[in-house]
This record gives structure tokens, sequence and C-alpha cells, in this order.
């Protein structure tokens, strides 16, 4: 039995071990404490487009968005290109409608899919991870304070979905490009309203756009969005300023107001940073691993892509797996190969979308932000280690 090692224990992590699982493999997927569903691990969560729908039932998962509370989008509303706020509504859709994740369930439900296919889940930190010989060779930080001893794992194919953190891209000293500096700030409040809205909003503003949708915890999110070099981005750091910065957009706040009628209360809110950046790896695959998920490739919320692109990824990265281990070919390092090809392919279409989409907003074309996006951007992409 061939054995493969994934590092990160995501959503797509998780998916790749069970479909490996399915095939034959011995799966060892490690993960960071609290990954599992800890109490002190919340994540803010996703909304799945009616597209993805599809991939999920091929995938047998879209069952699991029936189970642990995740709730259906039946549409957004969306104020970007002009003042007016515009509806589309899911349901004329032929996908259906989309979901809200309770991103701590679904990866706990995940996780326990592949653990229930027969995947071990180790929670641990990998300190070295080189080829000897025919095997990835890695060794894993003793697992108590206490304990000394290391673990070695030995595998035959290693798959990176460890996220932005990238672990085995950076052990290899593979480069990013870098479309844009794209950075998130993220406001978590509690709704007190019986009825709450399901749509996902979002309202564009002179440093950048916001978007707020509800989660299934109870809780309303509201998140700016704008380069992380920017001082509108900068600005607003602190609860005290990301509210002050809030009463300026008007769709926002009145949503905001209408379920949560102590939303200025600064006990009553949490607020936290990530980066939202566009980055492809300029390398996906080599000898007998390959990366997937946002360790592959990253997109800017905006585009809905993110999860769904992931899912994708894990499944053809399961395929490239089991011809190589059929078939006792090298894996595919060709730009022209098949995974690394398609990669490509929906990162170029998704480049191509993000400039026509941001291209719709005028009104401040000249302020740094929108100028950045309404420029020819062929020559932005910098390689970064």
């Amino acid at each position: 039995m061939q054995t493969v090692v994934i590092v990160g224990a995501g959503p797509v992590g998780a998916v790749a071990a069970h479909l490996l699982m399915q095939r034959g493999f011995y799966v060892q997927l490690i993960h960071r404490a609290n990954s599992k569903g800890g109490e002190n691990s919340f994540k803010a969560g996703e909304t799945l487009p009616p597209v993805a729908n599809g991939l999920l039932r091929h995938l047998g998962l879209y069952e699991l968005l029936e189970q642990a509370g995740h709730i259906k989008c039946p549409g957004n509303q969306s104020a970007f290109g002009s003042a007016d706020l515009v509806d589309f509504d899911f349901i004329f859709t032929a996908n259906g409608l989309g979901w809200h994740l309770d991103r701590r369930s679904f990866e706990r439900q995940l996780l326990d899919r592949a653990e229930a296919a027969g995947a071990r889940i180790l929670t641990s930190k990998i300190q070295t991870a080189e080829r000897q010989g025919d095997q990835w060779h890695l060794t894993l930080a003793p697992s108590a304070a206490e304990d000394t001893s290391e673990t070695l794992l030995k595998a035959d194919y290693l798959v990176d979905a460890s996220g932005i953190s990238r672990f085995l891209l950076r052990q290899k000293n593979i480069p990013l490009e870098h479309h844009d500096k794209l950075g998130a700030r993220i406001a978590i409040f509690k709704t007190d309203a019986e009825q709450r809205d399901h749509r996902t909003l979002t309202e564009a503003d002179h440093d950048g756009w916001w978007y707020s949708s509800c989660a299934p915890s109870g809780v309303r999110l509201v998140m700016f969005f704008s380069d992380s070099d920017l001082p509108g981005f900068q600005a607003c750091g602190t609860r005290e300023a990301f509210l002050e910065r809030l009463e300026q957009t008007y769709y926002i706040k009145q949503k905001l107001a209408s379920e949560c009628a102590d939303y200025r209360d600064l006990d009553a809110m949490s607020l936290y940073s990530e980066p939202a950046r566009s980055t492809i790896a300029s390398q996906l695959q080599g000898e007998k691993w390959i990366a997937i998920g946002d360790a592959a490739m990253s997109f800017d919320p905006l585009s809905s892509q993110g999860l769904w692109v992931g899912f994708q990824s894990a499944n053809l990265a399961v395929q490239s797996i089991i011809d190589q281990a059929r078939e006792g070919i090298p894996s595919c390092m060709e730009p022209n190969c098949g995974y690394v090809q398609w990669a490509k392919n929906v990162y170029d279409d998704y480049l191509l979308q993000r400039k026509n989409y941001y291209g719709m907003e005028q009104r401040w074309r000249n302020n740094e932000f929108w100028r950045r996006r309404n420029e020819d951007r062929s020559g932005y992409a910098r390689p970064d280690q």
C-alpha cells in the first residue's frame, strides 16, 4: 500500500485525505492544535456560491451541508459600480442556493469523515521534510513538553495543504507571484434579531470595499478590504477606528443596525485582520509532491472562489497521484501537464474576471486602491520568496 502525508487538515486537506483513502492509499494527515474544532479556534466562515453544488455532490460532501447548522444563502446584494443596491436571487439559477458555512463545524465534519475512512490524524509541528531515496522523510516535534522523542514519518507522496503558510513551498524556497496587497479587517457582531437576512452584501467605497454576511453561530460578519499598505486600511486597525469607518457606509451600516442594536458597543464586537492577497506559487508540483488549495493559489474574496477551487484542486491532485502510482510515471513539473495546466488556466481566468469586475467601479478611479485595479496590471506580478 502506498502512503501519503498531507500537511494541513483544513477542508481541502481533509477532502484529499478521504478521497485518497477511498482509492486504496494509506494517509496520514498532520494538523495544528485546535484545528479539529477546539473552542478557541473560531473561524470567520465562508460562503459557497451555487456553482459549487455540483462539485460538492460529486465529492459526496453535499449531505454534510444539510447537517451541523450550515445556512442556505438565497442570493446577494451589491452596491458596486454605482450607489444603487442590486439584488441577485439564486433561486433563479440552475445551481440552486449557496451556503454560509460554519467553518469550524465544517472542518470537524470533514476530519471526522477522513478519520472514519481510515486516515491517521496527527496533531504536531513538522520540523523537517526531505526526500531520501524514493520516499519522503518527515520529522515531527515531540507531542508534549515532557516528551523529548521525535516522530519519523515516511511517505511515498507529500501533499502541501497548509494554506497560505505554505509549509513545503517555503521549505523548497519556491517563490510566489503576488498580484495585489489586499488585506481584510474582520469584525464579528453578535446579533439580537429573530429574523436575519441570509443574503450577502457588498458595498464599494473610496478606499476599498465592504462585505457582510450572517454566520450560523448567530453572528454577523462585517469585513473591510483594502490594500494593506494604504492609509485607509492601516487607519482602521482598532475597534474604535473600524466603527468610525463603518459609520461612513450606507447599506452595510443599515444591515448591521437592523440585526445588532448595540453594534456600537465595543465590548459587543471583536476585530482581527487577515491577508487576502491574490497569489500563485511558481511551482505547483514536483517529485512526488503537490500543492493544493491556498498553498497553490489564493484568491480575492470578491471572487468567492477560494474553497470551491480548493476542492477542485484536491480532486485533481488525487487523480494525479493515482496516475503516478498506477503507471509509475514521475511527477509532472512541466507547465502543460494536467494539474499544473488546470491551475494556471483557473488563475489566468480569475485574473481576467477580477480585472473586469473591479473595472465596473469608476466613481473613485483616481484613488490609489481603485487606480491599481483599473490600470493595466500585466506587469504587476512580482515573485516573492
